[in-house]
């Protein structure tokens, strides 16, 4: 999370929340934000939330339109509020503002007036993620019950990537966990768009594309439902088996919920910003829909010769095809592989340096949860 804090000519606070993928590759930091006169705090980038007003997010293979909430200290209004004492003059259009100088592929929503003790990050009542995913040849009645079993209050150190020196409690609760097509025409083909929706209190580091990939693994017959059970019994399983993430492109941090707050914006800001969505969805589903044509048409057309004698064509390709090596690897079920140090363990070997940070950390008590 980014946060910046700036000074409007009202002398005002003004703290600004952005957010972008949940990937080591995210391209936008702190100090490619075009502000001046701010200071600047971040932490590990992560993906794009909306604001409780209105938004749309747009997640493609190159990049996602992300939106942002802003918050001042200034009185709240239905449109653009009260600047000082004087009734007739009017706030300053924040959203318009920050949307000309941001990056175009984040965008900032509505403003609000917070208290000065307001942070971005532990004011926050829940999340909503969103995991988008092909069916290929899932099984997602398998995978939907694996994922109750997320559901609840649980220790989840076996599905995340483990901080032990901001945080020692690795207890979250998971709300609802739901997995359903984005359309509901055709959505048993393999090429079918899929939504898993997860919402609760806070969340790990990688905790969401590691709870999707345990159940990638269910859904393609490789692991029993009860695996996941297994994985979150922290004594049965002390020790997180290896296992890869699953793919950052699909993930999207949806909702960042702050019931408190009243949210305002303008007509005219709001107007731009679904402009600026549009143009990019028209951008993305002309793209999108010209290699579906181009797999159509060798699927259908190019049957090549060579291919044609041996009675190989573009039909028999399956999903598979595509991700397994030349040489074919024999699965190892989960509980059978390496696995990665434990809690003790990796606190015990950490640097002096890093052993001081942790116990100043929880001294403070202030654990970074969230």
């Amino acid at each position: 999370v980014v946060a910046v804090h700036m000074r409007s000519n009202l002398k005002e606070g003004v703290e600004f929340v952005a957010t972008e993928k949940d990937a080591p590759s995210a391209s936008t930091t702190a100090d490619q934000l075009p502000l001046s006169d701010c200071t600047v705090s971040q932490n590990t980038l992560s993906a794009s939330p909306t604001s409780p007003i209105a938004s749309a997010a747009t997640t493609c293979s190159s990049s996602t339109i992300t939106t942002a909430s802003c918050s001042s200290s200034s009185s709240p209004s239905s449109s653009l509020s009260t600047a000082s004492g004087n009734p007739n003059a009017r706030e300053l259009d924040y959203v318009q503002m920050l949307n000309r100088v941001l990056p175009f592929d984040i965008r900032v929503l509505a403003w609000a007036p917070v208290d000065a003790d307001f942070s971005a990050r532990f004011s926050c009542a829940g999340r909503v993620y969103k995991y988008f995913f092909l069916k290929r040849d899932l099984d997602i009645d398998r995978m939907r019950e694996a994922s109750q079993l997320l559901v609840g209050e649980h220790d989840f150190r076996n599905f995340c990537k483990m901080d032990v020196v901001h945080v020692s409690n690795f207890v979250r609760e998971i709300r609802d966990f739901t997995i359903e097509p984005c359309s509901p025409h055709n959505c048993d083909q393999p090429t079918s768009l899929w939504v898993a929706t997860i919402s609760g209190t806070a969340f790990l580091y990688h905790q969401i594309r590691c709870m999707m990939q345990i159940l990638f693994e269910v859904g393609a017959r490789l692991e029993e439902c009860d695996v996941v059970k297994t994985m979150l019994d922290v004594e049965v399983t002390k020790n997180k088996p290896q296992y890869p993430l699953a793919s950052e492109v699909g993930l999207v941090l949806w909702d960042c919920q702050f019931p408190s707050l009243q949210w305002s914006s303008t007509v005219e800001a709001q107007r731009l910003l679904m402009a600026k969505l549009l143009e990019v969805y028209e951008d993305r589903i002309i793209k999108s829909t010209m290699v579906g044509a181009m797999r159509a048409h060798l699927q259908t057309e190019m049957l090549f010769s060579s291919l044609h004698s041996s009675g190989r064509t573009a039909h028999n390709v399956r999903w598979k095809d595509m991700e397994e090596p030349p040489q074919k690897r024999k699965y190892v079920p989960l509980m059978q592989r390496d696995t990665e140090p434990h809690f003790e363990q990796r606190v015990e070997s950490l640097s002096e340096s890093k052993k001081l940070k942790r116990d100043s950390n929880l001294k403070k008590g202030g654990e970074m949860r969230r």
